[in-house]
Order: C-alpha cells, then structure tokens, then sequence
C-alpha cells in the first residue's frame, strides 16, 4: 500500500496510456515500517529483506480475461513559475514531467486521520493565529534561516490559487533579511554535479540544509507525502526548527505546521513580520 501511495501518479499515467494492471499485496516487512534508517537505505538500494507474493493470487490475477478500453491521453502541462525563475539552478532544465498537484490526493485519507485543526506547535493543536505569532517569532530568532520550493510552487501548473500562492510567497521571501532560498523542483536523486547550496537532494535533503548550517527551515510546495519524509531526516540529521506552511492537512510532526496555507494566509503573516 504505501508503496501504491508513493507512486500513484506513475500508475495513474500508465492506466491512461492503456496499460491496464493490479498491484497485488506481499508478505513481509517492508522499508516503510521499519523507520527512517531502512527507508533511507531503499533509496540508495540496500535493503536486502526478502519479501514474498502470496502465489495463489498471483495465479488467479493471470488467469483473468483481457478487457478492451479506450483511454484518452492526458497531459499535465507545466513550465518554471515567473516567480522564482532568480532561484532556478543554472543547470537545471525542464524535464518530460514533474511531480503535479494531483499526487496529494493519494495522501488525503491517511492524513484525515491525524488532522489536529488549522494548525500545530510541537504536535499540538493551536489556532492559525497562535501559529503565525510563532512563526513570526522563529523568523525574527533565526540566524541563518532557509525556505525550500517544492514542485507545487516551483513550477507553474496553470492552476489560479497555486499561482496566488506563489505571488505571496515571492512576497514573504523577499521580506525576510538574510534568507536562504533553495529549490526542490522534483523527488529523483540527483546527480554528482547538483549543487546543494541551491537544490534539494531528495533522498538526501538535510545535505542541503547542512550547506547552510542554516537553523529554520521553511517548507512549502512540498507535497506532503515527501514532506513527512523531509522532516525525518531532517530531524536525524539536523538540528534545524521545521517550519511547514502545508496546503493540505499539515504535518503535526514539524515544529509549527499550518493547515490549508493558502496565499491569504501567507499574506497575513507577512503583514507581522
């Protein structure tokens, strides 16, 4: 299931490209429940618990008569935002697909379920306005303070309320002094040559943060099921202060989380800061 979750989108492309499947169940642990450490050790291919398929299904999956369907193709188009085109890598060029909006909605019922209200500090539920006043605080604290873009914001998706979002979080960014703006345009590891003084790694994110030294972080745009993973190495790796400014049900794991971050939001904690 969660690797389902994780990788939804890819499945969803491949179902409307006419690759009809069923993703059948395993026996055993996988990396997901056995903490950050093996998860971590996924990515860099060197998990090594051998996992089996229950083989009755697996007979009876292959045993099913093929079904003709007609599937339209549909593409998501996308370019780099106007907004933070200053913060694009120089090597960075725009692949075939990026990480869309749509990904988030695998994650809805999951984080239903631990849904604390319009926001968190320290994984306990507080109003948005507590929140802000918080955060506000860290920022005016913070020496070396960081925001990473995810692909939500980083790219533009056509999509009116992200773009308004990105407006304002142009905004919010060039109201803080000293602030550090690095990018994580996608979730593929990247190669030997990326720079983590203005890119994410992903399976390595607190390389970037490390660069820095910097003591805030403030994630937005990150889709959240990437999020919950930022913030666990982060967390192991760092001694950073999260901050998430989540569009969806935010995350309670983050030092103060937002709900729901919309540019109105946004804009209503630059008029504090």
């Amino acid at each position: 299931y969660e690797f389902y979750e994780k990788r939804y989108e890819i499945f969803s492309k491949a179902a409307k490209e006419g690759a009809n499947g069923v993703l059948l169940d395993i026996i055993g642990t996988t990396c997901y429940s056995l903490g950050v450490e093996e998860e971590e050790k996924a990515y860099h291919g060197e998990f090594s618990v051998e996992l089996d398929l229950i083989k009755e299904d697996m007979e009876k999956v292959l045993s099913v008569k093929s079904q003709t369907k007609t599937y339209q193709k549909e593409t998501k188009t996308f370019d780099f935002s106007p907004y933070f085109l200053d913060f694009k890598p120089p090597y960075y060029k725009k692949p075939k697909a990026a990480p869309s909006p749509e990904e988030d909605t695998t994650r809805v019922a999951l984080m239903e379920e631990v849904f604390k209200g319009e926001a968190t500090i320290d994984g306990k539920e507080t109003n948005f306005a507590q929140a802000v006043k918080a955060i506000v605080q860290a920022i005016k604290q913070s020496k070396k303070p960081t925001v990473v873009i995810g692909p939500l914001l980083f790219w533009d998706w056509h999509d009116p309320k992200l773009k308004q979002k990105a407006e304002a979080l142009k905004e919010l960014i060039e109201k803080i002094d000293n602030l550090n703006v690095k990018v994580l345009p996608d979730y593929k590891p990247k190669a030997k040559n990326y720079d983590p003084k203005i890119e994410v790694n992903p399976p390595n994110p607190h390389h970037a943060i490390l660069e820095t030294d910097n003591d805030l972080t403030i994630l937005v745009g990150v889709h959240c099921y990437r999020t919950d993973f930022v913030i666990r190495m982060l967390k192991k790796y760092t001694h950073t202060k999260i901050i998430t400014l989540c569009g969806l049900y935010g995350h309670p794991e983050s030092d103060i989380s937002t709900a729901f971050t919309d540019a109105e939001k946004i804009y209503s904690l630059i008029k504090l800061l």
